[in-house]
């Protein structure tokens, strides 16, 4: 089973660890602040009020065998810092920080972050996509190449396979899921149709998604 540490109970911290808590893992969350600890402990068993920063303390609180760990300090940047530097030398092999800015990502990044999440600055890009790329639903970007895209089937997909289409071959692009009604298939089987009004996540570079949506 996948175990996860939540450090930090703001309102990013509070979120992914209730989302977490809905699934079958393990999970441990942090804060200072004995209220925030307080709030989430009805949906996380263990909650605890800790120092971050302090290796022995987490230690102790089992985060040195999980296999994520979400540092969710807020604006708390020099903490974020000496978290992240502590959980990697505990040997955690993926840290994944929030940051403010991307400046202190950069920095972040230099001193043993995995993956680094600006939160306003991707919803800002979330939003502006969504306003001026009216056929896709919505985008996440993973890199300055890469992205996550959601698009509804036009007519030139409705009746076809997933095998058909050869999108892998055709564009280099991946189809993660399709969104039907209340069902999501993940990973579709090459025999599966696409439908009117599916929902296509596609995974593949900007330009293939762009050439695709072009066709």
């Amino acid at each position: 089973m996948k175990s996860f540490a939540v450090l930090g109970l703001g309102q990013f911290g509070t979120s992914v660890a209730t989302t977490i808590s809905n699934g079958d893992f393990e999970l441990i969350a942090i804060d200072k602040n004995p209220s925030s600890v307080q709030s989430i402990s009805r949906y996380v068993p263990h909650a605890a009020i800790a120092d971050c920063t302090d290796e022995t303390v987490l230690s102790d609180l089992g985060v040195k065998n999980c296999d994520i760990v979400v540092v969710a300090v807020g604006n708390e940047f020099e903490t974020a810092i000496l978290t992240t530097v502590t959980l990697k030398e505990m040997g955690i092999k993926k840290v994944i920080v929030k940051a403010t800015n991307k400046r202190h990502a950069d920095i972040l990044y230099k001193v043993g972050a995995d993956m680094v999440i600006l939160p306003e600055v991707e919803m800002g890009v979330r939003v502006a996509n969504s306003m001026t790329e009216s056929d896709i639903l919505d985008r996440i970007n993973l890199s300055p190449d890469y992205s996550i895209v959601e698009l509804t089937a036009n007519r030139k997909l409705v009746g076809k396979t997933i095998a058909q289409l050869d999108l892998r071959k055709k564009f280099g692009i991946t189809v993660l899921a399709i969104k039907r009604n209340d069902e999501i298939i993940v990973s579709p089987l090459p025999i599966e149709e696409m439908m009117e009004k599916d929902i296509c996540v596609l995974l593949g570079s900007n330009t293939q998604i762009e050439s695709f949506k072009n066709i």
